[in-house]
């Protein structure tokens, strides 16, 4: 199962918040936005990430149900950073596990899964009470489980880039960039890395993250 994975900061003189990445075996990948209303958000999408990639999936191998692993990560995060709420970070992650496929979701962001039938299925993005970003220490991930052999990829996309895609072209955006994975994932790397720098959106500053994870059959 390869993946790739990428962040850019939104000013090229600032430390980037958002932070993507992919396990050596592939079959893991991760996306986190350290939130900007917290003093220290980008300390906390440094922490999860590895405790995603290294103790989460090892969990769920272990045979852990998806549906724990949300909470696995919450004490995880909550022991690594002693429940802070200024490392708040949102984050997003897939898990390729033997014949599933296992997603979660805490805050603003994308995580879409391509099926094999053509179809997209998208998580639904919780929020607080005043339309406020659920995130990490306070709050546990969503996480869902789907057959593997339903799944074609998956994407994951901090709120920089969310945010500013158009939700009906999802599925051809999804569809794209899993086919040019397939063809050159190298060029699509750079390609991407420059679309993520030079983002198209006037005056847009945000940090931006994409990681994607794709099904060899």
């Amino acid at each position: 199962m390869p993946a790739l994975a990428l962040a850019v900061p939104g000013r090229a003189d600032t430390v980037c918040a958002d932070q993507a990445d992919s396990h050596p075996a592939g079959d893991a990948i991760v996306v986190a936005d350290g939130l900007g209303s917290a003093s220290l958000g980008s300390l906390g999408s440094y922490t999860v990430v590895p405790l995603v990639l290294g103790q989460l999936r090892d969990d769920a191998w272990a045979g852990v149900p998806a549906e724990a692993l949300g909470e696995r990560l919450h004490a995880l995060y909550n022991e690594a950073t002693g429940g802070a709420r200024e490392v708040a970070t949102t984050c997003l992650f897939a898990f390729v596990v033997r014949n599933r496929l296992i997603v979660g979701q805490v805050g603003d962001g994308l995580v879409a899964v391509l099926r094999t039938s053509g179809a997209l299925w998208t998580m639904e993005v919780d929020k607080d009470f005043g339309n406020e970003t659920n995130a990490l220490p306070r709050h546990a991930p969503r996480c869902r489980e789907l057959p593997l052999d339903t799944v074609d990829g998956v994407l994951l996309a901090s709120d920089g880039v969310a945010d500013d895609l158009v939700p009906a072209r999802h599925l051809e955006l999804v569809r794209t960039l899993l086919a040019e994975a397939r063809r050159a994932p190298e060029a699509l790397e750079e390609r991407l890395h420059g679309w993520l720098t030079r983002w198209p959106t006037p005056n847009s500053h945000d940090d931006r993250a994409v990681a994607l994870l794709w099904i060899q059959r």
